[in-house]
């Protein structure tokens, strides 16, 4: 009877992650990882201050920043490209904003979304690029289940109740997409600094679909 009860399960409203390989992460590494490690050491830039963290390097909200690293050209064009492999019909959109992140300290941040406040501004992904990564040193994000302030309130069948999180498994070279409401954070890590975690992160509006 247990092993016949698998036959009634039903997974209902599940929320889609894209996880997407960049072939050409070798080539982004050498035009861009020396970049943000000297800006690291020659201009510390702390995280906005409603950000949960404590040291974390970004270029988020900082143009000087972004425009020393990227010199105003953003790979856009081939982020698009890839992300394209995951819709299934003609669409239009376009990277609404973009910075980089360097953990080489044991830095972390704490839970959060890229949702604004007001659904006009709001991106309709958000995506995470594993620039530098070592799965054997550093840590993978952490997504949130939105519902689960609801869920942990209701009695369910153990065996079929879903996880409050999830830590997907990521190599370097990743690229994950994800609805821009889920919420994700970032764990403390040992320390790094010969080989620093660094992530590209931008926000992407979708305008026609």
């Amino acid at each position: 009877m247990i092993e016949d009860s698998e036959k009634f399960v039903r997974q209902i409203f599940p929320i889609t992650l894209y996880q997407i390989p960049i072939e050409n992460n070798q080539s982004l590494k050498e035009k861009y990882v020396s970049k943000i490690q000297q800006s690291y050491n020659f201009c510390p830039t702390d995280a906005p201050s409603f950000w949960e963290t404590n040291k974390l390097h970004t270029s988020y909200h900082t143009p000087d920043l972004n425009d020393l690293v990227f010199e105003k050209q953003f790979p856009e064009e081939m982020y698009l490209s890839h992300i394209s492999k995951v819709f299934d019909r003609p669409w239009k959109g376009y990277i609404s904003e973009y910075w980089f992140n360097c953990y080489q300290d044991g830095e972390f941040q704490g839970k959060h979304h890229h949702c604004g406040s007001s659904s006009i501004d709001n991106p309709s992904f958000s995506c995470i690029h594993f620039l530098q990564f070592d799965s054997k040193r550093h840590v993978s994000p952490i997504f949130y289940d939105p519902m689960e302030s609801l869920k942990s309130s209701y009695i369910n069948v153990k065996k079929w109740s879903s996880d409050f999180y999830v830590s997907p498994i990521v190599n370097e070279g990743d690229l994950l997409v994800f609805p821009s409401y889920l919420e994700h954070s970032v764990r403390e890590s040992y320390p790094t600094p010969n080989y620093p975690r660094i992530t590209f992160s931008f926000n992407l509006k979708i305008l026609e679909y």
